[in-house]
């Protein structure tokens, strides 16, 4: 059986400290580079996998993303990766935190840049939800990358699917492959969620409600008019 404090004594580059984030999920301090460093174990063979997805999806987008990953270990009984650790506060604890759910414009913009970039390397993301963003001086990053795919690549071509149910599209909308429009919609969920404090899912007998929900959304935040076109677009290439 794997154990992670045995696994850490055997690296000389970390000393013992060591900050317990989650099960299976710690902080561990580089000597050297005095910067902390965040790892994820997994012994389950679906959590393995996505593991090895996060690996292989951090090194793919490293040119449009900041989070490096520095080592993936793997045998028959875990499956352990070491990445950069990106302090801040995520999307969630932010709109927990502050009254009414304040998240600036500027950190919405760069949300929506970053998932840009993402799409420009032909990466979807495919599981942004507030946890999944994290907030540095109106800064907004995207982390865990286990769910991504290419443009195009087909949804059953991949082991085990990881997605969050209330920011996927659901049937009769779903997709079948991996595509922008899965990420634009989780994006317009958030711009709901910090607005109202609470989300209007699309389902097959509110299309006319939601739409309208939607619309009225996005113009009360005043984007730049190129992204305000941009995100209205994409509501009506989900309709």
């Amino acid at each position: 059986m794997f154990d992670l404090n045995d696994w850490l004594i055997r690296q000389s580059v970390y000393d013992e400290q060591v900050q317990n984030l989650d099960k299976n999920l710690v902080l561990v301090h580089h000597k050297e580079r005095d910067v902390w460093h965040k790892i994820k174990v997994a012994v389950e063979a679906s959590e393995r996998y996505l593991i090895s997805q996060e690996t292989l999806w951090l090194r793919r987008s490293s040119q449009c993303q900041p989070i490096r990953c520095y080592a993936s270990e793997a045998n028959d009984d875990y499956q352990i990766i070491i990445m950069d650790y990106l302090e801040g506060r995520s999307l969630s604890d932010q709109i927990r935190e502050t009254k009414n759910n304040k998240v600036s414009n500027a950190t919405l913009l760069s949300l929506f840049n970053n998932i840009n970039k993402l799409h420009e390397e032909g990466i979807i993301h495919n599981d942004i939800k507030p946890n999944n963003i994290i907030i540095q001086n109106e800064q907004a990053y995207l982390i865990d990358f286990a769910s991504c795919g290419w443009l195009n690549q087909s949804y059953t071509s991949k082991k085990y699917q990881s997605y969050t149910p209330a920011y996927t599209l659901a049937e009769p909308y779903a997709l079948t492959e991996f595509r922008p429009l899965s990420d634009w919609y989780a994006y317009l969920l958030l711009l709901d969620l910090i607005l109202n404090e609470s989300v209007l899912i699309l389902s097959s007998d509110n299309l006319a409600a939601f739409t309208q929900h939607q619309f009225n959304v996005i113009r009360t935040y005043q984007f730049p008019e190129k992204i305000e076109a941009f995100l209205i677009s994409q509501l009506n290439t989900i309709i």
